[in-house]
């Protein structure tokens, strides 16, 4: 005897119909069926199922606010909670989609520092109260480089950082060093988080999906800055906790000399001292 087979029918646009006949095993694989079920979840299902749960802690968020703006005339605490949970179900969005479609590379030619510069402008302009220092001993070069992934990544981790310090005050420390060799230059940009409490985070757990530490939710921010990194050949995201209240996240980059400007580190006035 065959195997058994399932009629199945398929409907076309034009409202004729016709069938199409399936062994049972391939119905079955179509429908993921086939073979015993995986414990073992792929990183893309740990994200989508992380960040649904926490587009339901934003709905909830906004439904109580809801709640409480018909039961009280008091508005302010209320409407924050509404704008809090809007905005935080609007970035996991804009997240989910950038990790599934991530930016194209745009190349350009620019100097490190003002780059660094920029975003930790940024950064303390957009946190109000953030206490971040950009310390530049030397000036930087100007090399060819995909500067937008390193300026997204430097903003989440920056992001992050302020978040961690905020609510207990402490500091963040941004610095640069460079190593020459001849067939590449090595980049590391250093953060360092100077708490003035504990900082409550495992460091294995720094990168996953919707990570809290403290106060702050992560949500696909550093998943998505070490994914980013990882994109580019010798690019690196690392996260190590220095003790309870110190941390340290550290960018990698490389590139090769003939990007540098002129063929060679050449030492140009775009350096300083940022203290926000």
């Amino acid at each position: 005897m065959g195997k058994t087979t399932t009629l199945q029918k398929k409907w076309r646009p034009t409202g004729t119909g016709s069938f199409l006949i399936y062994p049972q095993a391939a119905r079955r694989k179509k429908l993921h069926l086939v073979g015993p079920q995986k414990n073992k979840r792929t990183t893309k299902e740990i994200i989508l199922d992380s960040v649904i749960h926490e587009l339901q802690n934003c709905l909830q968020s906004i439904g109580m606010g809801v709640d409480l703006l018909q039961l009280s005339h008091e508005e302010q605490l209320e409407s924050h909670a509404i704008t809090g949970g809007i905005e935080r179900a609007s970035r996991l969005l804009r997240e989910m989609q950038e990790y599934f479609f991530p930016p194209e590379a745009a190349f350009s030619t620019k100097n490190l520092s003002e780059v660094i510069e920029k975003v930790v402008r940024k950064a303390v302009k957009e946190s109000g109260r953030a206490n971040i220092r950009f310390q530049c001993s030397e000036p930087l070069p100007s090399m060819h480089y995909d500067w937008g992934i390193v300026s997204r990544v430097l903003d989440r981790v920056l992001r992050c950082a302020c978040g961690l310090v905020s609510s207990e005050g402490g500091e963040t420390v941004v610095s640069v060093r460079i190593n020459e060799e001849l067939s590449r230059v090595s980049i590391e940009i250093k953060i360092e988080i100077c708490g003035a409490s504990e900082l409550l985070v495992e460091e294995e757990k720094i990168f996953t999906p919707c990570c809290r530490v403290n106060e702050y939710q992560a949500g696909l921010a550093l998943v998505l800055a070490r994914q980013a990194m990882q994109s580019r050949k010798g690019g690196e995201l690392t996260f190590k906790k220095i003790n309870s209240s110190r941390a340290q996240f550290t960018l990698h980059l490389e590139v090769l000399p003939e990007n540098v400007l002129s063929g060679k580190l050449e030492r140009e006035t775009g350096y300083g001292y940022i203290e926000g």
